[in-house]
């Protein structure tokens, strides 16, 4: 073989090395921006999906815990709800005493889920029709309520005087009242004693004042 056909061979497998080489070249090049590609494709997906469930799931966490904190909200309000209030009013009259009078003392209590909680005892002394002595005995009732007149917290009480009767009332708040305070010559006197404790019950107190004889609604 000539030197130039050498020469010219030699010239052409350069050539199409070259050619060779740079397609290599330009495959690997597309190969790599597709490659290249999905991870960050993937990527950007998993971010996204992890944003969306991380959203919703913080969503359902929230949406049990608000629930719960409205019933503990209402089992608070129904812990709270105000006790049941009712009354019990007894009354026992005596008509042409010996001392000349007629009296009435009646007997409110008050009660919260039948418990008592305040008593108001009105006592009213009227004098006699046709009694002469009445009068005297009116008289003693408004000289001796002067030693009565004791007011403390949860215990008060008001005469009135007129000319032909008189009324004494006293309000007893148990939840207020502190029996040590009170002065000893109030329990000498139905109308002015405490009788019971805060707290009796109801019935207990009903049965009691219906066997004395009073008439209780």
């Amino acid at each position: 073989m000539s030197r130039k056909k050498l020469d010219k061979l030699t010239q052409e497998e350069l050539q199409k090395t070259q050619v060779l080489n740079l397609k290599d070249v330009q495959d690997t090049v597309r190969y790599e921006k597709r490659t290249s590609k999905k991870p960050a494709m993937i990527l950007g997906l998993m971010g996204l999906l992890s944003i969306t469930f991380g959203t919703t799931y913080s969503v359902l966490q929230s949406h049990p815990k608000v629930e719960e904190e409205k019933k503990v909200e209402a089992r608070k309000k129904e812990e709270v709800k105000a006790p049941a209030t009712s009354s019990l009013s007894c009354n026992h009259t005596e008509v042409a005493r010996e001392d000349g009078t007629d009296t009435s003392l009646n007997l409110l209590y008050k009660f919260e889920d039948d418990k008592l909680v305040q008593l108001t005892k009105t006592f009213t002394v009227n004098i006699s029709e046709g009694k002469e002595n009445g009068k005297a005995t009116l008289d003693g009732y408004v000289t001796g309520y002067q030693s009565f007149m004791n007011n403390i917290d949860g215990y008060t009480i008001t005469v009135t005087p007129t000319e032909t009767n008189i009324v004494a009332v006293v309000n007893i708040d148990y939840k207020k009242l502190d029996v040590t305070k009170l002065a000893p010559i109030q329990a000498t006197h139905i109308s002015t004693s405490v009788p019971y404790q805060l707290g009796t019950d109801k019935n207990t107190i009903q049965n009691e004042m219906t066997t004395k004889g009073y008439i209780c609604q």
